[in-house]
């Protein structure tokens, strides 16, 4: 008898096996066979006693997926092998099969494997890499020869087919041709395309529910199989290839209008032949999800998907441009085959995803089938907080002129769209006159009246009824029964919005109603959206009938609707809204977590656009006149200390009008002490509010610069910006300047108010700040004349690098290397880059005709990452079990030495902190690789282990004399779309925090933590081991499913007396724990007993094109730790925030020093506040916003002094230019500033003069009839309406 053993990490091979035995036994072959996968060998007795039987077996198969850590049982393996050697006993025959390109594999293989000498083993690797019935019988007849000593030849492998078609009903076809005749031509076509293997094993039952599924809706389905990445030895063709030959006629024609990709992981990572597959096809690719995991699992978790499907089925497919859809089968491992013993897993639908998916897959390809003149498309503009000052609140764009400008589009390419407006403003001012969401100024009867789209109880009543029981009664219990009474008159459902053709201009509906807030909505992160939320965007789908959803801009409230995080079922609310209707998402390129949110949860083709242009902050007001003191008295400090004395008081004067004293933590005593230091001071400060990056304006889809008096002046600096720091290894501009002057960056910086020895004919005696802002014009003087060239026609490479190599010599005397590189660099590579600005409209049109939109990365483009442009497409982020990376480790191990170094310089008799809470999000740790991770592992003393590959094998602990420091506790505040995103990283911070409670090491005090903890817990009742897992609980944030803080909609209804409430309101929604086994169980006691102990809180910032004053997300979740960590404690710990917005000079400062910089630099600053005034209604809102985030802020965090607060009214509120503007555009604006700032004074958060309250409050009485004025006599006419102020449905075609 022969026994063999055959492990397979995915258990595919094993049905072909368990088919093969037969075969052999019919042929008189004695044969027992033991075959395992890999969850049957995951727990370690399993693990052993399969090592231990293959080890005694005759031979022994190993098929990775991934290298050896697919095979749980691997180390039990190699154990046995060796104590069988040492002992002198055989061993079995060993043939390990590793996948292609799997080093890990292979290296195990030359250590272990048989028949490496006389070519089995390679023999037995080409059968079972073609697999195929055949093939495998043919390998387990050559492994029980080589067991009996034989040598008998290797079989010729059969082929089998690597791809075709296959039916379920129709069969097998190996050309379109032959497929042909079952595609009607008058029907769409769907392609499905999936894994070989599934065919291979008979492992298609989601495949056929699905065709079964889109062939109901009279379509028809051309289903595939491949291998999508090519390989010579199977002789395969790659992806690219295959679509070419099964999915093109004789004509060159695509013959499908849309694919289904049932692939996991991407067939473009590291694959250049495909990188033009999906493009080339053309049509909308979605991916529909297959979990690993059981079907139970997926049910019954808020998470839905693991941490495996999260790369493989989401991350990774991202990277092809496919759009992450529904969830169509689980992974079922539940069947033991009688022959080999082994749980074959299985591919199962689940019930009701392959109809939704088929549906939505008929809405894409329809598009396509559909005249532009006939299509029907909503556009929706997001709305929150639900104020009139906040219509389209999208971060960075201009969202109605953005529109406006695709509406002139669309009507070119044939949409109905007979209405057209002279300025975006005008689209503004038409929805205001109309419903909006802001309930205070209409009562219930005007704004059913405003309302041109309304639903009967006879028409939203099947809606609500075809939902199932759970969300019903979820939505009844919170809103009441169904209508509720949100925007409810008369039984009937009002709808923001105005019809323009077969255009919709509409609003999205409130997430809730903040105007009537109650204690436990406030408290209930979970809470389901009103009744009118839904029945809305059923609405537009079966009374509108839209073919398509634009959701305009970053970002809207539908994809942060509970369900869960990815694969969602039909209960989760976001599946509820959109159902089957495409979404089209115009997205601003440096938000890749809140991005990937959009497409994973709402099914998003995201349109990803421009961020703002960006100039240098620069000086004004105080800070001008600050500079022109010390330009006139230069060098005083060096000439005589009488002299600086007298010029240290005269500067000193303008820095106490400024209020600069309070941000230098200066006192006049100062002056007397060391008039030359105050200076140095002021230099340093000048230069950093000066250079700092702030926005200019907003983005408008399709224009690289808008609204500009001097549009060439903006993009030549918006250019210098993106080449103030290195981009990959083209040098950064500026340093290459200074360095060409004998200077650095680094010694003008850090000799800022001092003179500074430079090689060039500048003036002798420039401080460092003098020469930065000379490098800086001449870096402009150096682009001009390139940008000039670019618009007047470019130059090839040649011509590019000798115009760079004249401007050398004409600027800096001399021909410099690094800048000639950059100079070429930018007309040869970015200049055009830039130019495809504009495809950010085409590649809506695109999406509306059903094509493809191509996949491209995303980050922050002025952070040196101007590879990732043009903008256009539908970006990715990272693969989750890369970070951290290595890029982000050392970024994070900085932030980390800085943080500890700024706590010691202020904690001297302390140096070390006991606990550092940290506030983790998914979207900054996308940007940098990871950063904050690597940042709370360091701070613990673990470092990661990376593969060749790049992917995270494990952790390792740091020696304690390497670390040369005790290891220090972390507690962070991770975010809901973070626990989403990378449940491995939450996995791998808990991993990280056993490991180090388990260190006997001295000066341990997250183990001192620990130990407490557990004791405390013990004595009072609790097991053991549970006792000890509580007390190692560091990771927290809100419940399942759920995402906020609970602290802004405190702030923004006023629902909050004192800090104290705020901090208690951020315990309640973030005291939920995550880790390995846990996944949001509620631990109050351990999240406060975290926050006892948190002497100090840290968010990093990884760009300036994003700052703690840019949402109010900021303080919901930051501001709102340091208040719950302050109501715990009795005093407020020391909070920092790190800077790494450029990677090579991090920074730390304290909140307050940062929010300083802030208000002084962009929110202060005349030529921010201009930018965004030449946006109009858009412009004015974002302005407003400001005074939202400011209050949550110092409510929180007490970041805000008097005097800037002062500031702020003034420039803001009580300008009368500002004020004039304010009403003319946006009157709702100026309200809530008002508002919000009589809001802080009567809260005392604002200590104001009574002179500045009072004209705030003749203001707000002022602007309120205003408002109510306007809002009683709206000026743009409305379209015809019934005679009880409902739509006229009939005249426009949709009754």
């Amino acid at each position: 008898m022969t026994t063999l053993c055959f492990f397979s990490s995915t258990g595919g091979e094993l049905t072909l096996v368990s088919q093969a035995l037969p075969r052999l036994c019919a042929d008189g072959l004695d044969v027992t066979l033991s075959g395992r996968t890999k969850e049957q060998v995951a727990d370690p007795d399993m693990a052993r006693a399969f090592a231990q039987a293959a080890a005694r077996s005759d031979a022994v198969v190993l098929s990775f997926h991934g290298g050896t850590t697919s095979c749980p049982a691997w180390p039990a393996l190699v154990e046995a092998w060796k104590d069988r050697r040492e002992s002198g006993l055989p061993l079995p025959w060993i043939h390990i099969q590793p996948t292609s390109g799997d080093s890990d594999g292979m290296l195990a293989a030359q250590d272990w494997a048989s028949g490496l000498d006389d070519g089995t083993w390679k023999g037995l690797i080409e059968l079972l890499e073609m697999g195929g019935l055949d093939n495998v019988e043919a390998a387990l007849r050559i492994l029980i020869d080589r067991v009996a000593g034989g040598s008998a030849p290797i079989p010729d492998v059969v082929p089998a087919p690597t791809e075709g078609i296959w039916h379920p009903r129709h069969g097998l076809f190996t050309s379109l041709a032959e497929y042909r005749h079952h595609l009607d031509p008058d029907r769409p076509t769907i392609g499905i395309t999936f894994p070989r293997s599934y065919w291979l094993e008979h492992n298609t039952a989601h495949i056929e529910a699905l065709v079964k599924a889109i062939e109901a809706l009279d379509a028809n389905t051309l289903p595939f199989f491949c291998l999508r990445l090519p390989d010579s030895r199977r002789g395969n063709p790659g992806m690219a290839q295959v679509l070419d030959t099964l999915l093109h006629n004789e004509n060159g024609r695509c013959v499908i209008d849309t694919l289904i990709d049932v692939h996991g992981m991407s067939m473009t990572a590291g694959m250049p032949q495909n990188e033009q597959a999906y493009p080339k096809l053309g049509v909308s690719v979605l991916h529909a999800l297959t979990s690993y995991g059981p079907h139970a699992a997926w049910k019954s978790t808020a998470q839905g998907m693991g941490s495996m499907d999260i790369a493989t089925q989401a991350a990774q497919p991202e990277f092809d441009g496919a759009l992450i859809t529904k969830l169509l089968a689980t992974r079922e491992a539940d069947t033991i085959d009688n022959l080999t013993g082994a749980i074959v897993p299985r591919m199962v639908p689940v019930p009701g995803r392959p109809e939704a998916m088929a549906e939505l897959a008929l809405s894409w390809a329809r598009l396509s089938r559909t005249p532009a003149g006939q299509r029907k498309v909503a556009i929706v503009f997001h709305h929150h907080p639900p104020r009139n000052d906040r219509i389209g609140c999208a971060t960075g764009l201009d969202t109605f002129e953005s529109v406006r400008q695709l509406l002139i589009r669309m009507a070119e390419e044939g949409y109905d769209v007979p209405e057209q407006f002279e300025t975006g403003d005008d689209i503004a001012q038409l929805l205001l006159s109309m419903l909006t969401c802001d309930q205070r100024w209409l009562t219930p009867e005007q704004m059913h009246d405003r309302a041109e789209a309304h639903a009967d109880l006879p028409t939203s009543r099947p809606w609500y009824w075809a939902f199932p029981k759970s969300v019903r009664e979820s939505m009844d219990r919170n809103w009441g029964p169904h209508p509720g009474t949100f925007f409810v008159h008369d039984d009937e459902f009002s709808f923001a919005g105005h019809i323009d053709g077969n255009i919709l201009l509409t609003i999205q509906p409130p997430r809730g109603n903040f105007e009537a807030t109650t204690d436990s909505v406030i408290h209930d992160p979970v809470l389901p959206p009103p009744h009118h939320y839904l029945a809305q965007y059923r609405w537009i789908r079966d009374i509108f009938k839209a073919d398509a959803v634009i959701h305009v801009g970053t970002h809207g409230s539908l994809e942060w609707l509970p369900g869960k995080g990815l694969g969602l079922s039909e209960e989760c609310y976001p599946e509820l809204a959109l159902d089957r209707m495409v979404n089209i998402y115009p997205y601003i390129i440096n938000n890749p977590g809140e991005g990937t949110q959009a497409k994973r949860r709402s099914a998003a083709v995201l349109v990803d656009h421009l961020t703002p242009p960006m100039r240098q902050a620069g000086l004004y007001d105080s800070t001008a006149e600050l500079d022109r003191i010390l330009r006139e008295h230069a060098g005083a400090a060096s000439q005589s200390p009488q002299r600086a004395t007298l010029v240290t008081e005269k500067v000193w004067d303008t820095v106490v009008k400024a209020g600069l004293d309070t941000d230098l933590g200066l006192t006049v005593d100062d002056v007397n002490t060391d008039p030359v230091e105050i200076l140095n001071k002021v230099h340093h400060h000048l230069l950093d509010l000066q250079d700092r990056e702030i926005s200019d304006g907003l983005h408008v889809l399709g224009q690289l610069i808008a609204g500009q008096d001097d549009p060439d002046t903006a993009e030549v600096e918006y250019v210098a910006q993106l080449t103030r720091q290195p981009n990959g290894s083209i040098p950064s501009l500026r340093e290459a300047v200074l360095n060409s002057w004998g200077t650095s960056l680094d010694e003008v910086g850090a000799k800022a108010g001092e003179p500074v020895t430079i090689t060039t004919d500048l003036s002798e005696g420039l401080t460092g700040r003098e020469i930065m802002e000379k490098a800086d014009r001449r870096c402009l003087e150096l682009l001009t004349p390139v940008v000039a060239c670019h618009r007047s026609g470019g130059l090839d490479a040649g011509k590019a690098h000798a115009l760079a190599t004249q401007l050398c010599q004409e600027q800096l005397g001399a021909e410099r290397g690094d800048v000639i590189e950059t100079l070429t660099w930018v007309l040869t590579d970015l200049m055009p880059r830039l130019d495809s600005t504009s495809d950010e409209i085409e590649a809506i049109l695109r999406a509306l005709d059903g094509g493809f939109i191509p996949p491209g990365p995303s980050g922050a483009p002025s952070r040196g990452n101007a590879h990732i442009l043009p903008s256009g497409r539908n970006f990715f982020s990272l693969d989750p079990q890369t970070m951290p990376t290595p890029t982000g480790w050392r970024e994070g191990v900085q932030l980390a030495e800085q943080l500890l170094s700024c706590y010691a310089e202020a904690h001297p008799g302390q140096p070390y902190p006991r606990t550092v809470g940290v506030v983790v999000w998914g979207t900054p740790n996308m940007r940098s690789g990871g950063a904050d991770i690597a940042e709370i592992l360091y701070l613990m003393g673990v470092r990661p282990l990376w593969e060749t590959s790049g992917l995270i094998s494990g952790l390792q602990i740091i020696d304690p004399v390497e670390l040369g420091r005790p290891r220090i506790d972390v507690s962070p505040r991770i975010s809901g779309l973070f626990r989403d995103a990378f449940p491995n990283l939450v996995e791998m911070v808990d991993r990280a925090v056993r490991m180090v409670a388990a260190l006997p090491e001295p000066d341990n005090v997250l183990r001192t933590h620990v130990e407490a903890d557990a004791a405390d817990l013990v004595a009072r009742g609790v097991d053991i081991e549970q006792a000890r897992r509580k007390a190692t609980l560091r990771v927290f944030g809100c419940p399942p499913g759920g995402y906020g803080a609970g602290v802004e909609e405190l702030i923004e209804t006023k629902a909050w007396q004192d800090k104290a409430d705020l901090g208690r309101a951020y315990i309640a929604a973030s005291s939920h724990a995550y880790g390995e086994g846990i996944f949001g169980d509620v631990e109050p006691e351990r999240f406060t007993a975290a926050l006892s102990r948190m002497d100090v809180t840290v968010k990093n910032e990884d760009t300036r094109e994003y700052d703690m004053l840019s949402c109010t997300d900021f303080y919901n979740y930051y501001g709102g730790l340091i208040a719950a960590a302050t109501t715990v404690r009795g005093e407020a710990p020391e909070s920092f925030v790190g800077d790494s917005s450029d990677p090579s000079r991090i920074a730390t400062r304290t909140t307050t020093e940062e929010a300083r910089l802030i208000l002084r630099s962009r929110i202060l600053n005349p030529s921010w506040i201009e930018g965004l005034q030449r946006h109009g209604y858009k412009g004015a809102g974002d302005l407003s916003a400001v005074l939202d985030i400011l209050i949550g802020w110092d409510a929180t965090a007490d970041v805000v002094d008097d005097g800037l607060w002062e500031s702020v009214a003034r420039r803001y509120a009580l300008d009368p230019t500002v004020q004039e503007w304010f009403r003319e555009v946006n009157p709702h604006a100026l309200h809530n500033i008002v508002d919000k700032l009589l809001d802080a004074a009567q809260r005392k958060v604002w200590n104001a003069d009574p002179g500045t309250v009072e004209e705030l409050e003749d203001t707000y009485t002022d602007i309120e009839g205003t408002i109510e004025e306007v809002s009683d006599n709206p000026q743009p006419d409305t379209p015809t309406s019934t005679a009880d102020g409902g739509l006229d449905l009939s005249s426009l075609g949709l009754t």
